[in-house]
């Protein structure tokens, strides 16, 4: 049996056929829903993913010399992977490959309650590379382990210059800082900002047993004290 559908991940530019083959049920419940119930499993997950990972752009495959082209197929995986735990809630391998380029990304993922949420078990090593897992600032802090704070730039402080500067960090797979760039705030104070990113650093972020690379945003708020050109710069997370 199988049931093709159409759906728009946030990330693509343009509609993506989803392909789901089932050579024997995912589970009892999978299977009473019918292709109905099919097509919304297979989506639900593949959203649920993409709320979490992001296509990295910055990567290019090693075939083409160029980044990996976002109207790849997705589809649901036939077997019913290892990873998953025995519960009522569904859990499904995904897909998504662009054959010309010799790509297959797969994630096992584990739908939550309503099914708006997932859980990833695992990831292959394509995923991994082309695919950057996104933290949210509440995420990352219960990861951090090293935070340096910005210098806060003397002229910026001389001129009591105060706001808050968004950097956008991705963080390889060791917890390391690979790189950095500013999202917004205020010119004078961006070069200490970024200068302060680099000494952050973050336990490995797992996913099964396979550290991934991951960005999240980290906000500096830079206040001036009084009517002297002292300041102070405080970090979130």
């Amino acid at each position: 049996m199988s049931v093709s559908f159409r759906v728009i991940p946030h990330f693509l530019l343009s509609a993506v056929a989803f392909l789901i083959c089932m050579a024997s049920p995912l589970s009892a419940q999978q299977a009473e829903k019918g292709a109905a119930g099919l097509q919304d499993v297979g989506a639900q997950a593949i959203r649920a993913m993409l709320k979490q990972s992001l296509l990295d752009s910055t990567v290019v495959v090693e075939k083409t010399g160029k980044s990996l082209p976002s109207n790849g197929a997705w589809s649901v995986g036939k077997d019913a992977p290892s990873s998953c735990p025995q519960t009522s809630d569904a859990c499904v391998r995904i897909l998504y490959q662009v054959s010309e380029d010799g790509v297959s990304c797969n994630w096992v993922v584990q739908l939550i309650g309503d099914g708006n949420d997932g859980v990833i078990l695992e990831q292959n090593k394509d995923a991994t590379r082309y695919f950057l897992r996104r933290l949210t600032t509440s995420q990352a802090a219960d990861i951090v382990l090293t935070r340096k704070q910005p210098i806060y730039p003397p002229l910026a402080a001389a001129a009591h210059l105060n706001g808050s500067v968004v950097v956008r960090a991705v963080v390889s797979s060791s917890g390391a800082i690979e790189k950095a760039l500013i999202v917004s705030g205020p010119e004078m104070l961006r070069t200490s900002s970024i200068d302060a990113i680099r000494g952050w650093s973050f336990k490995p972020l797992m996913v099964g047993t396979e550290p991934v690379r991951f960005e999240t945003d980290v906000t500096f708020d830079y206040k001036t004290m009084g009517p002297s050109s002292s300041g102070r710069v405080t970090s979130n997370p």
